[in-house]
């Protein structure tokens, strides 16, 4: 099935990270100097960041889809405090902030603009150190992780909500450590971590969106690109690029797969 699922993925991408290559980096000092979560509109003519240092959530215009360094700082504007992760809907109208122990949801009045936000809700975690989460394009699966390598699969009571509609059991995923970051493509195939290791972890959900039978692929080092305490990640929709915020440098760097 899972091989099923990856053909009819929706460009085709076999989400290989075996020959991966550093591309290019940006350097976001200016902005955060605690980079931790990254984002892109579908298109890739967008990139957000977040981190805690700055408490802001940060938006830039790539003026080549997908090429961090054609990226120009749009607007820095200060959400809440703390904050290491965050996800946007894919039509960009719905906003999800963690911080360590709790997630926020968001509207935007203006689509992908974070200055037009309006709190919605707040969900305490800080009994599970919630670190990070990703969506489905649905927004009615969600995966949250948190500092000690649990995962928690959900399904939220409306799309991008933060709150769930079941109590779902914890899974410890043995392979990575001290998970800061994770993605899962869309069809809930393939799922990616990054942790304290500098390391990109790769897993196959063997039951999409689940975290209950996880195989790993394998585990692949960052260092020839620079970055070192990795922080977030993400992927374009057909897997050939992805991205790595790193705190030491305070860059995004690119890769290739």
């Amino acid at each position: 099935m899972i091989e099923e699922n990856r053909r009819r993925n929706k460009q085709g991408s076999p989400w290989d990270l075996t020959n991966l290559k550093p591309v290019q980096d940006f350097d976001v000092a200016a902005a955060e100097t605690s980079p931790a979560g990254i984002h892109f509109s579908p298109d890739g003519a967008l990139m957000f960041m977040c981190g805690p240092d700055s408490s802001a959530v940060t938006k830039y215009a790539l003026a080549a889809a997908w090429d961090i360094s054609t990226a120009t700082l749009i607007s820095s504007t200060v959400i809440y405090g703390g904050n290491i992760d965050l996800w946007f809907s894919p039509d960009g109208f719905k906003l999800i902030l963690a911080k360590i122990g709790y997630a926020q949801s968001y509207t935007l009045a203006t689509a992908w603009d974070p200055t037009s936000f309006t709190h919605i809700d707040s969900i305490n975690m800080l009994g599970w150190s919630l670190r990070a989460c990703t969506f489905n394009d649905a927004g009615d699966k969600v995966i949250w992780t948190n500092a000690t390598n649990q995962k928690r699969a959900r399904l939220p009571t409306s799309p991008f909500s933060t709150r769930p509609t079941d109590t779902s059991r914890d899974y410890t995923i043995a392979g990575s450590d001290n998970d800061r970051s994770l993605f899962v493509n869309d069809i809930g195939s393939d799922m990616f971590t990054v942790s304290g290791d500098d390391k990109i972890h790769h897993f196959t959900l063997n039951n999409p969106w689940k975290a209950d039978n996880v195989s790993s692929v394998g585990s692949y080092s960052l260092a020839d690109s620079g970055c070192t305490n990795a922080q977030g990640i993400y992927f374009s929709p057909d897997g050939s690029k992805f991205f790595v915020a790193c705190e030491d440098s305070m860059k995004i760097y690119q890769f290739r797969t």
